[in-house]
């Protein structure tokens, strides 16, 4: 494949010159010439007013859209389904147009019980293929080991899996074993009408802008997407799910499963808590006016029993720990009642809280973007503002 400039077409207008992001194109005698430093992006082949640029090959070539897909289910600490990788079901179950394209969930170790059958049926899943091991402990080497024998097996158009500490360890390390592309940290998915071709979009440049991904060539096309990115909303009847059990245990060898061990394990210490876990939480941007008036939030959050949350100007200040930054450069949750204080909605802030239940938006600036994603917005000072914030939520007096 190759890029090519038609020299008769081409009148020297210098648009192509502008559009194009790596320098590689020069124009030489009044005509455009591909240099070495082209990456086939296409941009200058969708400006071009002559339609002088080419692609050779491109016509010709076929996208392979058959396969199913694939969402890799992990188990938390208490040894349940990651609720995030019901997001991704769901949201792979409003997506899907194709009837005869399964969903399909895909776990290590321990099988699915009754009841993990029916949550994982009623997120959208029509069938699971479970892959039963001695070992239960996760181990990279083996994981990454099973799952690419079994994407060999079945093939895959899709892989995704959500990005907690062990999504981030094992994806890349498929996608190298499967010498496939891999989209890490998704915020939102969606197919290209055109080619069907999976569009993973993230954050790219510090938040500063979003970065859409395709995978043309490889397969399957794998991605990791930030818990809480979307919402379980596929709750209907349970249907029978289809369960495939993949029978693995003679692929690795004994002394493979037991050449990594942990020797222990040490959470990260904090003096709050995990804002992923709380049913309600308290953001505060730079609106709330001064240092001081974090500790009297902070004090608030405690007396709801909410958690304590904000935005990037926070964090740079020094107010607040990174751990607490929402956004598209920190942490996306979905909360029951989420609480905006002095923040004004910036596309980066908001894509952090697309999951959240309810949100209260409390700033003095009338016209602040956040209050068109609020269910309730407030324009007043959060210190006059805040005791009639408590009394919403304790109005019934159950909390």
């Amino acid at each position: 494949m190759a890029m090519y400039v038609i020299k008769d077409l081409c009148n020297g207008c210098r648009v192509c010159l502008k559009k194009c992001q790596y320098n590689g194109i020069q124009i030489i005698d009044n005509k455009a010439q591909i240099g070495p430093e082209c990456t086939y992006c296409k941009l200058c082949i969708e400006a071009c007013p002559k339609s002088a640029i080419k692609l050779e090959g491109s016509e010709e070539q076929a996208y392979d859209n058959s396969g199913d897909i694939w969402v890799y289910l992990e188990r938390n600490e208490q040894n349940d389904l990651e609720s995030s990788a019901l997001e991704i079901v769901s949201k792979m179950k409003q997506l899907n147009q194709n009837p005869d394209r399964k969903i399909s969930g895909i776990i290590i170790g321990s099988t699915l019980n009754e009841e993990e059958k029916r949550v994982l049926s009623r997120a959208g899943a029509d069938h699971v293929y479970q892959i039963s091991i001695p070992r239960m402990e996760y181990s990279s080497i083996s994981y990454s080991s099973l799952l690419e024998e079994a994407c060999k097996q079945k093939k895959p158009l899709l892989f995704l899996f959500s990005a907690t500490e062990i999504g981030r360890d094992l994806a890349p390390r498929l996608a190298t074993l499967l010498e496939t592309g891999l989209t890490a940290d998704c915020t939102e998915l969606s197919f290209d009408l055109g080619t069907g071709l999976l569009v993973q979009t993230r954050p790219a440049f510090s938040g500063d802008l979003m970065a859409s991904i395709i995978c043309p060539k490889h397969r399957p096309q794998m991605a990791t997407i930030r818990p809480h990115s979307f919402k379980n909303e596929n709750k209907g009847i349970s249907l029978n799910l289809v369960c495939e059990n993949l029978e693995m245990k003679d692929l690795i060898p004994s002394a493979v499963l037991d050449s990594i061990q942990i020797i222990a394990r040490n959470p990260i210490q904090s003096e709050y808590p995990l804002i992923e876990d709380q049913k309600i939480v308290i953001s505060i941007g730079r609106g709330i006016g001064c240092s001081e008036n974090v500790k009297m939030i902070e004090a608030f959050a405690r007396s709801i029993n909410a958690g304590l949350g904000c935005s990037r100007p926070i964090v740079d200040a020094g107010w607040l720990p990174a751990e607490l930054q929402v956004g598209m450069s920190g942490k996306s949750i979905g909360p029951k009642l989420y609480i905006a204080l002095g923040i004004s909605g910036s596309v980066q802030h908001l894509v952090g809280i697309q999951s959240a239940e309810y949100i209260i938006a409390v700033n003095r600036d009338e016209n602040a973007p956040i209050f068109k994603v609020a269910q309730l917005g407030m324009v007043g000072d959060i210190k006059d503002i805040l005791p009639e914030i408590k009394k919403l939520i304790f109005k019934d007096g159950s909390g």
